[in-house]
């Protein structure tokens, strides 16, 4: 009896556990506009510090926080076209990505901005923005941009999630050994 309460009590607690989320949106009135930002909830910022890179030493900051729940909750704001408060620019060190952005788009959406920074979990310093220098999508083959809606944005979503289940099977550390990153065979690539 003891043990089937005790399995019944387990079921339940399985089925009502919520969890958490890691990331929260802040947001800032900029004139008349609202802009957004995707920020962890562990992390203390003040709004008016709102900046890249957003993301932190994981391994030092936050050792605990899962990698894989990072990346399934950053695959959820596909579709969210509000505007990141923090316009388009470059973060590539000097020399580490030829691909510099010189375009006059300005503003992404947070979907984008869950890719980029989906792209700091992953990638390692000193060269993180080697894979991507700004926070915009080209099809290679057009050579059309996106940085706030369209089909460049959702066919870079299907591609990252594609990747993601590769992870989830090999390993994060064996599939970027093994150099697959996200945009592999898309036809798109970071700026």
């Amino acid at each position: 009896m003891k043990k089937s309460l005790f399995l019944v009590s387990l079921l339940f607690y399985c089925f009502t556990a919520v969890a958490q989320p890691y990331f929260k949106i802040l947001y800032k009135k900029v004139n008349q506009d609202t802009f957004f930002k995707i920020e962890l909830v562990a992390k203390e910022v003040a709004k008016d510090t709102m900046d890249y890179p957003t993301f932190w030493n994981k391994s030092v900051h936050y050792p605990n926080i899962d990698t894989f729940e990072l990346i399934k909750e950053l695959l959820l704001y596909e579709g969210d076209e509000r505007l990141c408060l923090i316009p388009i620019t470059n973060y590539s060190m000097e020399g580490c990505n030829p691909n510099y952005y010189w375009g006059v788009e300005n503003n992404y959406s947070l979907q984008v901005e869950a890719l980029f920074i989906m792209n700091q979990i992953i990638f390692k310093e000193p060269c993180r923005f080697f894979y991507m220098s700004s926070p915009i999508l080209k099809d290679n083959e057009t050579g059309e941009i996106a940085s706030v809606k369209g089909d460049i944005i959702k066919r870079a979503y299907a591609s990252y999630r594609k990747w993601f289940e590769k992870v989830k099977l090999e390993g994060l550390s064996k599939v970027i050994e093994n150099r697959i990153y996200p945009l592999d065979d898309s036809g798109i690539r970071w700026y």
